[in-house]
């Protein structure tokens, strides 16, 4: 495509019209797109604040054979949020533009993704690279050698040293501060204000001056009923857990489990992926529940055969 590009923004929330506003400033300084529109999913989604209508759903997208996108979709909740949208819409990368504020100071060396959005205020000093759809809202500033994983976010102010490399679908809060040399890890989580001095496994949130973790994160399709407790850090993803069930730390659970209500599940206890808790199910540390199990309402496991009223043996010789 060449010259103006006709543009739907994906997304009609606070970061679309963000986007859109920025859309207007690179226009005003060279003109570079026609804003057609929005898609976006939420229940009556209509143009009130929005430069343009809304047209559809997200699902719509592809319908729209002419047209560029750019994807402004993020939630702090859900780092790999972004990603999981544009694989579920399968558009080419040659269909996403990148938006870059004008008042942005990019290095002439900076390389950035498709569909990476820049907003007003953002520095690039020296051979950045940026991945795809990569989102850094006001003031992020990135310094020499920075590598930026695809689907990564970084909220107002990051502050990014030199050599770091940020994995991909991370989420960075506004403030935060990156050390030089580190590697934060894919789908990681760092708080607002944050200054991180070492380096940030996969999938852990991080928070504090200086960062220590605080947890590791389930997948975001793991679901907990308000009424429900799930203390475990290791729950596969299509999980879930129903009112007044309660899975403790250290316990592992696979996928597509469904803990129903009133279910216990000790820490050190393993389920296998597909299991069905019933409920008033109780199972007990050392207990293991292979694959597409069901266990039907009131099972209780025991993890002592000779039980007594205390018992100092080890795990060892309770299982001789």
């Amino acid at each position: 495509m060449s010259g103006i590009r006709r543009l739907i923004i994906l997304g009609a929330g606070a970061l679309g019209r963000e986007v859109a506003e920025a859309v207007r400033a690179a226009n005003a300084v060279s003109p570079q797109f026609d804003l057609v529109g929005f898609l976006d999913d939420a229940p009556g989604a209509d143009d009130a604040g929005l430069d343009a209508p809304v047209l559809g759903t997200l699902a719509e997208a592809k319908g729209f054979a002419d047209e560029s996108f750019v994807l402004a979709v993020a939630n702090p909740r859900s780092p790999r949020l972004r990603a999981e949208v544009a694989a579920r819409l399968d558009i080419e990368d040659d269909r996403f533009v990148t938006v870059v504020h004008p008042s942005s100071s990019i290095a002439a060396s900076t390389h950035i993704g498709a569909g990476s959005i820049l907003l007003a205020g953002v520095v690039t000093t020296a051979d950045v690279e940026i991945g795809r759809h990569v989102i850094a809202m006001p003031n992020t500033v990135f310094t020499h050698d920075d590598r930026v994983g695809d689907f990564a976010t970084f909220g107002a102010g990051v502050l990014v040293a030199g050599r770091a490399t940020i994995g991909a679908q991370t989420y960075i809060g506004a403030g935060a501060k990156i050390r030089e040399n580190l590697t934060i890890g894919a789908g990681a989580l760092v708080g607002m204000g944050s200054v991180v001095t070492t380096d940030v496994p996969d999938d852990e949130v991080w928070a504090g001056v200086p960062a220590r973790v605080l947890t590791k994160r389930r997948p975001v399709d793991v679901f907990v009923h308000p009424l429900g407790v799930c203390e475990s850090d290791d729950v596969g993803a299509g999980t879930r857990v129903w009112a007044f069930a309660h899975v403790l730390p250290g316990a592992v659970v696979g996928e597509r489990c469904n803990i129903c209500d009133h279910a216990f599940v000790e820490g050190g206890a393993r389920l296998g992926d597909n299991v069905t808790v019933k409920n008033g199910v109780l199972v007990f540390d050392r207990v293991t529940v292979e694959d597409d199990v069901f266990l039907g309402p009131g099972v209780v496991f025991t993890n002592d055969l000779r039980p007594r009223a205390a018992n100092k043996k080890s795990h060892a010789e309770l299982d001789a």
